[in-house]
């Protein structure tokens, strides 16, 4: 699905992965502002230090913007050639097979479910391709900055992931349950 809009496809990787490797320079201009400018109080150093901070957050919003543009025009195209596809399949199936489920029945589903898969197509895999070496990048410059900051930090990962995780975990059990009593509210309606 991704095939015909690989062009838009590779700009949102180069965007996200551009973004994301400048904005890692931030700790560096950062700690070159605080350990050179303001130490040695050089308005000059702190002025370039800051005209780069500034650089590096308009090239990430401009950046982000391209990218939000082109991810939408992805996301809706690929959503359109999925309802397409969908469309093209349902008027092949019997009559007996539409007349089984309600209008609306088959419209949720599909349109959730079409939302969900355009979604783990054009949002999802970019952002794991972008995350995954950013998060290496980021614990390799603690790692560098300052070891025993990093290791502490390293310590507590464990405690910022487990409360998202136990939460999703909840919520899909009660998502599953809604969905579960709408299918029989549709079933009662019939």
């Amino acid at each position: 699905f991704l095939k015909p809009y690989r062009k838009a496809w590779i700009g949102i990787i180069f965007l996200s992965q551009a973004s994301a490797l400048i904005g890692l320079l931030n700790p560096f201009v950062a700690k070159f502002a605080i350990d050179e400018a303001l130490a040695k109080k050089d308005l000059r150093l702190f002025f370039i230090a800051a005209s780069l901070g500034a650089g590096i957050f308009l090239f990430n919003s401009v950046a982000g913007i391209g990218k939000e543009f082109l991810d939408r025009y992805v996301h809706t195209r690929v959503l359109f050639d999925l309802n397409r596809l969908l469309f093209a399949r349902m008027q092949k199936l019997s009559m007996r097979w539409h007349n089984d489920k309600s209008t609306g029945e088959h419209l949720y589903k599909f349109d959730n479910d079409l939302g969900l898969i355009a979604g783990l197509i054009t949002d999802n895999l970019p952002r794991l391709l972008v995350i995954l070496p950013k998060f290496l990048l980021i614990w390799v410059i603690l790692f560098w900055l300052n070891p025993s900051i990093a290791f502490f930090s390293l310590c507590l990962v464990p405690f910022y992931c487990l409360p998202p995780y136990y939460f999703s975990r909840k919520l899909e059990r009660i998502f599953e349950e809604i969905t579960r009593h709408a299918e029989l509210i549709l079933k009662n309606l019939e």
